[in-house]
């Protein structure tokens, strides 16, 4: 199933833009304490909720300032910081700002939320290794700095899996001083469910997600947005003239993906027709024999249309996760459309088959959101609490899927 895909500008976008174009005309030049949010909300005629996720991109780039007792002001421009990627490292020195002895902070007991077990293995059998890839990043910047870590796994040997809240509940009995609550895949309610049982100006809580919330909650999450943004501008800059976005799962952080396609789309100037939905279903990808034919048929026509014929201009797909990548690879080639060659393609996740089968790819930044977390804890920790949001970026790995000789 295919469809165009029709876009249009979020109000929470617009009053970011608005507020930027402020910054930079000089409206409000370099230590301008902005208005406080009730009266910005007012002005712009907007939800709370809307006008702080308009802020919060400019305060993670580091154009804005913001502290619960100061308030927000503009900073010089020089200090912005675009993006935090996998390349992140920790500040040592700036978290052992005003300590006054090494071992400060050993009363301190960090409780770890995680779910790990048969239902969330069968996802990719990729969980395992990204629990533990951001859990040891997590723990390693606590334990440098002196604070204890304990993990729970809700997800019982049997399967059973204890609310959130439960754990979160056991951990506070134990005597946690901050919890990390990790949900790396959507488990709708987990925050509301936290929440009902910790008092978040007694115990600091970090939630690392995979896309963002939008209540107020100090989390680290993985912009999915810039990652569709980036995979659809890499595709673009090989030569690619027209773009289908496959996918088989209708998630927040698949249609995240999506929109940023259709960003990147839009910037270089080109239609909306330009890009196009490719649904598979869950069904399509069963390991029955009979379901083959269908998967086999169904990848087939991404390439039948009448403006998709080889010579015709050159096709991008970008499947919202590599096994997707991986299904269609063998169909083109029954066709005689070599990867590389004849089409562009990468993934997200960067698994190790679609390394092996050279398969560009969007990494997650997993080392990156398990530092963040313990920068976050370690900042509450010592009485700052001035960033509620961090927003981190995939990191593009350029494949010979993707690597399309340009047109002259």
């Amino acid at each position: 199933m295919e469809n165009i895909i029709k876009t249009r500008v979020k109000e929470y976008q617009r009053i970011e833009q608005l507020l930027r174009d402020r910054i930079t005309s000089g409206e409000w030049p370099v230590g301008y304490k902005l208005p406080g949010r009730r009266k910005l909300a007012e002005e712009f005629e907007v939800a709370l909720p809307t006008l702080e996720r308009a802020l919060a991109p400019l305060v993670y780039e580091g154009q804005l300032s913001t502290s619960m007792r100061s308030g927000t002001f503009v900073l010089p421009f020089n200090d912005a910081v675009i993006h935090k990627g996998l390349n992140t490292k920790p500040n040592k020195n700036s978290l052992n700002e005003g300590r006054q002895e090494e071992n400060e902070y050993l009363n301190e007991l960090v409780g770890i939320v995680v779910s790990i077990g048969p239902e969330t293995k069968s996802i990719y059998d990729l969980s395992q290794d990204w629990y533990n890839s951001l859990i040891g990043s997590l723990e390693k910047i606590l334990s440098e700095n002196n604070i204890c870590s304990m993990v729970k796994n809700r997800t019982k040997p049997d399967g059973w899996r204890d609310t959130a809240g439960e754990t979160v509940d056991a951990f506070l009995k134990e005597g946690a001083t901050s919890l990390v609550i990790i949900a790396l895949f959507e488990e709708l309610g987990i925050v509301e469910n936290v929440l009902q049982v910790v008092d978040l100006e007694k115990t600091p809580t970090v939630f690392v997600l995979w896309d963002e919330i939008l209540q107020p909650i100090t989390q680290v999450f993985y912009d999915n947005v810039h990652a569709g943004y980036r995979a659809a501008r890499h595709l673009l800059s090989q030569g690619c003239t027209e773009l289908i976005y496959a996918q088989r799962i209708e998630a927040n952080w698949s249609s995240e993906r999506l929109r940023g396609a259709c960003e990147a789309i839009q910037q270089a100037g080109l239609p909306d027709s330009k890009i196009r939905l490719h649904q598979f279903s869950n069904e399509q990808f069963n390991s029955i024999n009979e379901s083959i034919l269908v998967t086999e048929n169904s990848i087939a026509s991404m390439f039948k249309s009448e403006s998709n014929i080889p010579g015709n201009c050159k096709i991008g797909i970008i499947a919202a996760q590599d096994d997707i990548a991986l299904q269609i690879l063998p169909v083109a080639s029954k066709m005689g459309l070599e990867a590389g060659r004849d089409y562009a393609i990468l993934g997200f996740d960067d698994t190790t088959q679609a390394r092996f089968m050279g398969i560009s790819s969007m990494r997650p930044p997993l080392i990156s959101l398990g530092e963040e977390a313990a920068n976050l804890i370690i900042e509450a920790t010592i009485g700052h609490r001035a960033r509620t949001q961090v927003r981190l970026c995939s990191q593009l790995i350029k494949r010979r899927s993707s690597a399309l000789i340009k047109n002259t």
